[in-house]
């Protein structure tokens, strides 16, 4: 008899109820049954503290380079460094007027 895909058995390494699943099986199972999905997030939350939330998370990500300070100095050098590098890189520029310009008559 010939090999064919169609007979091998899927490897399942989760079980429901006495049989194997799949993973696409146990994610809809999941779903099904959970009553707080992640897709949910804040959504019963009103506009204050979705605002509250999102400042709160943005104060935190701009506070975590600092945050472990005694063990991160290499990363507070790196951090001086390419703030230096961006302030000389973004310098105003000079503005240079060469002029009044004579308007000749060709």
């Amino acid at each position: 008899m010939p090999f064919s895909a169609s007979r091998v058995p899927p490897r399942h390494s989760v079980w429901l109820d006495g049989r194997p699943v799949s993973t696409a099986e146990l994610r809809t199972e999941l779903a099904a049954n959970s009553e707080n999905t992640p897709m949910d997030g804040m959504a019963g939350a009103d506009a204050s503290t979705q605002l509250f939330a999102a400042g709160f998370v943005f104060v935190l990500a701009a506070a975590s380079p600092f945050l472990g300070l005694p063990e991160n100095l290499i990363g507070l050098a790196i951090i001086g460094f390419a703030l230096y590098q961006a302030w000389s890189m973004n310098r105003r520029a000079k503005l240079e007027i060469e002029g009044p310009l004579e308007i000749r008559a060709s």
